[in-house]
Protein backbone atom coordinates (compact mmCIF):
# COMPACT_ATOMS: atom_id res chain seq x y z
CA UNK A 1 0.00 0.00 0.00
CA UNK A 2 1.35 3.13 -1.21
CA UNK A 3 0.75 6.52 0.44
CA UNK A 4 -1.74 8.94 -1.49
CA UNK A 5 0.31 12.16 -0.89
CA UNK A 6 3.70 12.00 -2.97
CA UNK A 7 5.53 15.40 -1.10
CA UNK A 8 9.16 15.66 -0.26
CA UNK A 9 10.35 17.37 2.57
CA UNK A 10 12.92 20.38 2.27
CA UNK A 11 15.15 19.86 5.51
CA UNK A 12 16.15 23.56 5.59
CA UNK A 13 12.47 24.77 5.43
CA UNK A 14 10.46 21.53 6.78
CA UNK A 15 7.77 22.34 4.61
CA UNK A 16 6.11 19.43 2.49
CA UNK A 17 6.06 19.13 -1.40
CA UNK A 18 6.42 15.21 -1.64
CA UNK A 19 6.38 12.43 1.47
CA UNK A 20 6.92 8.99 0.36
CA UNK A 21 6.78 5.54 1.92
CA UNK A 22 10.39 5.12 2.13
CA UNK A 23 11.26 8.80 3.49
CA UNK A 24 8.04 7.92 5.90
CA UNK A 25 9.48 4.51 7.17
CA UNK A 26 12.68 5.98 8.04
CA UNK A 27 11.52 9.63 9.23
CA UNK A 28 12.38 8.76 13.52
CA UNK A 29 10.11 9.24 15.64
CA UNK A 30 10.18 12.89 16.32
CA UNK A 31 9.45 13.33 12.78
CA UNK A 32 6.65 10.56 12.76
CA UNK A 33 4.83 12.37 15.61
CA UNK A 34 5.20 16.17 14.07
CA UNK A 35 3.70 14.72 10.61
CA UNK A 36 1.05 12.75 12.54
CA UNK A 37 0.11 16.06 15.11
CA UNK A 38 0.21 18.34 11.40
CA UNK A 39 -2.01 15.96 9.77
CA UNK A 40 0.10 15.58 6.69
CA UNK A 41 0.05 11.36 7.51
CA UNK A 42 -2.34 9.13 9.14
CA UNK A 43 -1.02 6.29 11.85
CA UNK A 44 -3.03 4.06 9.56
CA UNK A 45 -0.71 5.39 6.93
CA UNK A 46 2.04 4.76 9.21
CA UNK A 47 0.85 1.02 9.88
CA UNK A 48 -0.09 0.63 6.65
CA UNK A 49 4.00 1.29 5.52
CA UNK A 50 5.28 -0.48 8.00
CA UNK A 51 3.21 -3.86 7.42
CA UNK A 52 4.16 -3.52 3.97
CA UNK A 53 7.96 -3.62 4.37
CA UNK A 54 7.63 -6.08 6.77
CA UNK A 55 5.80 -8.32 4.64
CA UNK A 56 8.55 -7.53 2.12
CA UNK A 57 11.75 -7.56 4.07
CA UNK A 58 10.77 -9.53 7.04
CA UNK A 59 11.13 -13.34 5.49
CA UNK A 60 14.94 -12.54 4.55
CA UNK A 61 16.03 -10.48 7.74
CA UNK A 62 13.71 -12.11 10.47
CA UNK A 63 13.73 -9.20 12.20
CA UNK A 64 10.07 -9.43 13.93
CA UNK A 65 9.44 -12.39 16.09
CA UNK A 66 5.60 -11.14 16.52
CA UNK A 67 3.58 -8.71 14.11
CA UNK A 68 0.24 -7.19 15.60
CA UNK A 69 -1.52 -6.37 12.42
CA UNK A 70 -4.98 -6.17 13.48
CA UNK A 71 -4.14 -4.43 16.75
CA UNK A 72 -1.80 -2.04 15.16
CA UNK A 73 -4.67 -0.85 12.49
CA UNK A 74 -7.37 -0.48 15.31
CA UNK A 75 -4.57 1.70 17.40
CA UNK A 76 -3.69 3.45 14.62
CA UNK A 77 -8.00 4.34 13.75
CA UNK A 78 -8.54 5.40 17.42
CA UNK A 79 -4.81 7.72 17.18
CA UNK A 80 -6.68 9.32 14.34
CA UNK A 81 -9.96 9.87 15.93
CA UNK A 82 -8.25 11.57 19.01
CA UNK A 83 -5.46 13.75 16.80
CA UNK A 84 -8.64 15.05 14.80
CA UNK A 85 -10.27 15.77 17.74
CA UNK A 86 -6.96 18.04 18.40
CA UNK A 87 -5.42 15.40 21.18
CA UNK A 88 -1.81 16.40 21.62
CA UNK A 89 -0.20 13.70 22.98
CA UNK A 90 3.72 14.02 22.05
CA UNK A 91 3.81 10.71 20.33
CA UNK A 92 0.62 10.33 19.34
CA UNK A 93 -0.14 8.02 16.55
CA UNK A 94 3.69 6.89 16.48
CA UNK A 95 3.77 2.83 15.57
CA UNK A 96 6.72 1.40 17.57
CA UNK A 97 8.64 -1.99 17.70
CA UNK A 98 9.50 -3.62 21.24
CA UNK A 99 12.62 -5.85 21.67
CA UNK A 100 11.13 -9.38 22.53
CA UNK A 101 13.53 -8.72 25.71
CA UNK A 102 10.63 -6.38 27.17
CA UNK A 103 7.26 -6.98 28.72
CA UNK A 104 4.40 -6.14 26.22
CA UNK A 105 0.85 -6.71 28.29
CA UNK A 106 -0.27 -9.94 26.74
CA UNK A 107 2.34 -10.81 24.62
CA UNK A 108 5.19 -13.61 25.51
CA UNK A 109 8.22 -12.35 26.31
CA UNK A 110 10.77 -15.33 24.92
CA UNK A 111 13.93 -13.02 25.34
CA UNK A 112 15.09 -14.58 21.48
CA UNK A 113 14.09 -18.48 23.04
CA UNK A 114 11.56 -20.76 23.07
CA UNK A 115 11.64 -21.62 26.89
CA UNK A 116 8.81 -18.70 28.02
CA UNK A 117 5.12 -19.25 27.15
CA UNK A 118 3.53 -17.16 29.35
CA UNK A 119 2.36 -14.13 28.84
CA UNK A 120 3.08 -10.48 30.48
CA UNK A 121 0.84 -9.50 32.63
CA UNK A 122 1.86 -5.73 32.88
CA UNK A 123 3.89 -3.50 30.30
CA UNK A 124 7.56 -2.94 31.46
CA UNK A 125 8.37 0.83 32.23
CA UNK A 126 9.45 1.11 28.75
CA UNK A 127 6.36 0.56 26.91
CA UNK A 128 3.91 2.34 29.53
CA UNK A 129 5.69 5.22 28.78
CA UNK A 130 5.86 4.89 25.05
CA UNK A 131 1.65 4.38 25.40
CA UNK A 132 1.52 7.05 27.96
CA UNK A 133 2.70 9.54 25.34
CA UNK A 134 0.55 8.67 22.37
CA UNK A 135 2.39 5.59 20.76
CA UNK A 136 1.36 2.11 20.28
CA UNK A 137 3.55 -1.52 20.02
CA UNK A 138 2.14 -2.89 16.14
CA UNK A 139 4.89 -6.09 17.29
CA UNK A 140 7.90 -7.34 19.07
CA UNK A 141 11.16 -7.40 17.02
CA UNK A 142 13.82 -10.15 17.39
CA UNK A 143 16.94 -10.73 19.28
CA UNK A 144 19.45 -13.60 19.93
CA UNK A 145 18.70 -16.62 22.14
CA UNK A 146 18.64 -15.28 25.79
CA UNK A 147 19.59 -11.87 25.11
Amino acid sequence: MSVLRHRAVDRRTRSLDRVDDRYLAFAGISEQARLLEEQTVSSRELVAIYLDRIEIVDPRLNSFKEVSAEHALAEAAEADRRLSAGDKAPLLGVPVAIKDELDVTGSVTRHGTVAYERPAEFDAEHVRRLRGAGAFVMGKSNLPELA
